[in-house]
């Protein structure tokens, strides 16, 4: 009489294992985020101030895209001229002609890597933007204080409450940008 054999369990692997718990995640952060989106749209229909909350949606849309496209078309024009401008071809050592080997391997995958990288990062500057949906709205619908001015620069009270915190953000995202782009360009 033949003993019965044990029948193996299934291996589960560690990336099967990690690719489920990254989609359990994901799927909670998107179930938290509909939630969310779902009960604000209910409250302001309720309230009758359904285009509010449509104006604050499409005004969050609007700046993320812009932000973001500007930041990674910089970007990705900084990292091609870097490319081009770089010479492939000055191998002095043994090592150099090491790494010119890695480097041959690899070139077939760079512009998607360069293109990958700068949308990647341009979505992260496109996201931070969204926060300044008022400020975008008071400055691109800014108005006068009635004659009100700066006794020192004698500029309008309203350019200080309705257009100076749109302006200071932008100069303050173009130059985190700029230097952000620096830095990546330089590695």
């Amino acid at each position: 009489m033949k003993m019965p054999t044990r029948i193996p369990r299934p291996r589960t692997s560690r990336r099967t294992l990690i690719i489920v718990i990254v989609s359990i995640v994901v799927l909670l952060i998107l179930f938290g985020s509909t939630a969310t989106f779902y009960t604000d749209l209910l409250w302001f229909k309720e309230t009758g101030f359904q285009t509010v909350f449509f104006t604050q949606i499409w005004t969050k849309a609007f700046l993320g895209l812009t932000f973001g496209v500007i930041f990674a078309g910089v970007m990705l024009l900084n990292l091609w001229v870097v490319q081009k401008s770089t010479s492939p071809s000055r191998l002095f050592t043994m090592q150099d002609q090491v790494l010119e080997r890695y480097r041959a391997t690899l070139q077939p995958y760079v512009r998607w890597g360069v293109v990958g990288l700068s949308l990647l990062f341009g979505l992260f500057a496109g996201s931070g933007a969204t926060s300044q949906w008022r400020n975008w709205l008071m400055f691109s619908h800014s108005q006068h204080f009635g004659g009100a001015t700066d006794p020192i620069f004698h500029k309008d009270i309203g350019f200080y409450v309705f257009r100076l915190p749109f302006e200071r953000f932008v100069f303050t995202w173009a130059f985190s940008s700029l230097l952000v782009i620096t830095i990546l360009t330089g590695l």
